[in-house]
C-alpha cells in the first residue's frame, strides 16, 4: 500500500527523500502504512503563475522529504480539473532564488594608516487517457504518466467512497485523510493522486521530475490547510518516537501583474513575510516561461513577482491561502550587502614626511636658482 502524502499541493517532489530518523506525522498530513511510518516537509517552495485575464493558475512545486519510505502517494486538490505537464526545469527555482537575493555592492576604499602601526599588527506530456464512469460515486476523469509518477483526477460524491478508492487502489487511509478529504468533495473539488510509477526496466521507483499543474480558478490560491489531528508543534525536540522535530520554509514565487497579498481564506491574515516584490525584466520574463513552460502569452506582460515566506509549523487555521493584488505597489528589495575589499594602503605619516621634504627641497632649488642669478 503507497504511503499517501495529502498536501496543499504536490507538483513535484524535489529529489530529497531524506533518511534520517524524524518526529511523527505532522505537518502537511503523512499517511503511512502502518505504525510509525513517517513523511515529513522539510522545505518547500512553490512557483505561481497567475493569468487574471484567463484565469488559469500554472502551479510548481518542489519539496524535500525527510523520510525513509521509498513509495508514497500524494493527493492534491483543485476547484477544476487540472492538465499536467513535465516540461519544468528544476533549475527556476535556483534562479528565482537568485533573482531575490540581496545585491552585493563591491566598494574598495584608501586605508590611511601610519606605518608604525601597520608594524604594530597589521517534454511532451502524455495525453489523458478518459476514465469517467458516470454512475459510480468516484469518477476517475482521466489517468496519467508524468514526470515519474502515476496520477488519476479523481471526482467524488462521498468522502468515504473515495478514501475506499484509494486503500482499493494502493493508497493508505484513515480518519483523518476523510476528514481532510470532506470539504474538497462537498465542494465538487477534484483530487489528483499522485504515486511514484514503477520502473519497467529496473522495477524500482521511477526518477521523478517537475510537473506543472495548469487549471481554471477564480481566484489564485496556495493550498495550505493541513489536517487537525496531524498540527503537531516543531520545537526541535524529540517525540515520543525518538524522531526530532524541526521548523520548515515554504517560499511562493507569485508571478501576476501586480504586487500580491496572501490571506487564509476570505480575510483572514496570513502571517507570511514578503522579503522581495518587484516588477521582473524582460529577460527574466522570458526565462520564467522557457523554463517553467508557461506560455508567454499567459505572463502578465508587465510582470510582477512577488515571494512570500512561511515558517508556521504548524500551520495555523483551516483555510487555504488565497491572493489578491496588493493596494501597496511599493517595490520591496532586500538591503543591499556592502563587501568591503582592500584599497590602496598609504602610510599617512610617511606621505606627511615626503610631502615635507618635497617642499623642502623645492625651497633648496629655489634659493640656489637665485643665488646662481645674482651672482
Amino acid at each position: 500500500m503507497i504511503r499517501l502524502f495529502p498536501f496543499a499541493a504536490l507538483v513535484i517532489i524535489g529529489a530529497a527523500m531524506l533518511a534520517r530518523s524524524q518526529p511523527d506525522v505532522e505537518g502537511c498530513a503523512a499517511v503511512g502504512r502502518g505504525p510509525g511510518d513517517y513523511i515529513r516537509i522539510a522545505e518547500e517552495s512553490a512557483v505561481i503563475v497567475w493569468d487574471p485575464v484567463k484565469k488559469i493558475e500554472h502551479f510548481i512545486r518542489r519539496a524535500a522529504f525527510d523520510t525513509k519510505s521509498p513509495d508514497f502517494g500524494f493527493l492534491v486538490p483543485t476547484p477544476n480539473v487540472p492538465t499536467l505537464k513535465d516540461d519544468v526545469e528544476d533549475d527556476i527555482f535556483r534562479q528565482m532564488n537568485k533573482w531575490i537575493a540581496p545585491k552585493i555592492v563591491t566598494q574598495s576604499h584608501l586605508t590611511f594608516t601610519p606605518i608604525l602601526c601597520c608594524f604594530a599588527g597589521a517534454s511532451k506530456a502524455p495525453a489523458i487517457r478518459d476514465m469517467n464512469e458516470p454512475k459510480d460515486s468516484v469518477r476517475v476523469l482521466g489517468e496519467q504518466k508524468v514526470g515519474g509518477f502515476d496520477t488519476a483526477i479523481l471526482e467524488a460524491d462521498s468522502t468515504e467512497d473515495l478514501a475506499n478508492w484509494l486503500k482499493k487502489n494502493g493508497y493508505s487511509n484513515d480518519p483523518e485523510l476523510q476528514s481532510w478529504l470532506f470539504p474538497y468533495v462537498a465542494n465538487k473539488w477534484k483530487i489528483t493522486a499522485f504515486k511514484i510509477s514503477q520502473d519497467p526496466k529496473t522495477g524500482g521507483l521511477a526518477t521523478t521530475k517537475p510537473v506543472r499543474m495548469s487549471f481554471a480558478t477564480d481566484k489564485p490560491f496556495f493550498p495550505y490547510r493541513e489536517p487537525e489531528e496531524k498540527k503537531k508543534p516543531d520545537k526541535g525536540e524529540k517525540g515520543d518516537n525518538g524522531h526530532r522535530n524541526g521548523p520548515r520554509l515554504l517560499r511562493v514565487f507569485f508571478v501576476s501583474d501586480a504586487r500580491m497579498d496572501g490571506k487564509l481564506g476570505t480575510d483572514a491574515k496570513w502571517n507570511a513575510s514578503v522579503p522581495w516584490a518587484d516588477q521582473l525584466t524582460d529577460a527574466q520574463r522570458r526565462q520564467l516561461s522557457s523554463e517553467t513552460g508557461v506560455p508567454e502569452d499567459e505572463i502578465p506582460a508587465k510582470t510582477w513577482m512577488t515571494t512570500f515566506e512561511d515558517r508556521a509549523s504548524p500551520r495555523p487555521g483551516k483555510e487555504e491561502v488565497y491572493f489578491e493584488p496588493s493596494q501597496d505597489r511599493t517595490p520591496i528589495r532586500p538591503p543591499d550587502v556592502i563587501v568591503h575589499v582592500d584599497g590602496m594602503w598609504i602610510p599617512i605619516d610617511c606621505a606627511a614626511i615626503s610631502f615635507i621634504f618635497a617642499l623642502l627641497l623645492a625651497w633648496t632649488v629655489v634659493k640656489l636658482a637665485r643665488k646662481k642669478r645674482a651672482a
